[in-house]
């Protein structure tokens, strides 16, 4: 993988009191389906996540890569600096809009370290960033 880009947090347009949250803390090998938790964590306004190395799961480090042929660019998003536990999203039966969404969302472990990790935008871990300006009409200034 590239040099990560930057620490982010991933915040609720419409609950800007909740930002995303992975606990991969049980996640210690490869499980087909991923495991671990994704969900929400609440900071009052005007306070963020901070401090990836202290196990603040609210804390995303993004990555960057290609696949195999360097054709097609991708991130990977951990929530620690060791890339071990990434976000996994399973949309495989994903097929139309649900007002209570669809799919799957968790963690996968990779063993970074041992040069393993994402590396096909084929594999669950590889996520477009799409930037939504507040001018689109899908997203409200904060």
């Amino acid at each position: 993988m590239s040099d990560p880009i930057s620490l982010v947090a991933i915040r609720s347009a419409r609950f800007p009191s909740a930002f995303l949250r992975m606990d991969g803390s049980n996640v210690t090998q490869f499980q087909n389906g991923g495991s671990g938790t994704v969900n929400c964590q609440y900071y009052s306004p005007g306070t963020y996540p901070t401090n990836a190395h202290n196990g603040n799961l609210e804390v995303l480090i993004p990555e960057s890569g290609f696949d195999g042929n360097q054709h097609e660019r991708f991130y990977v998003i951990a929530p620690d600096p060791f890339g071990q536990h990434y976000l996994r999203m399973d949309g495989s039966h994903v097929r139309k809009f649900e007002a209570n969404g669809s799919g799957t969302v968790n963690c996968q472990f990779y063993d970074a370290e041992a040069g393993i990790f994402p590396t096909s935008v084929q594999q669950y871990e590889a996520l477009e960033i799409i930037p939504l300006t507040t001018s689109s009409p899908v997203v409200t200034p904060l």
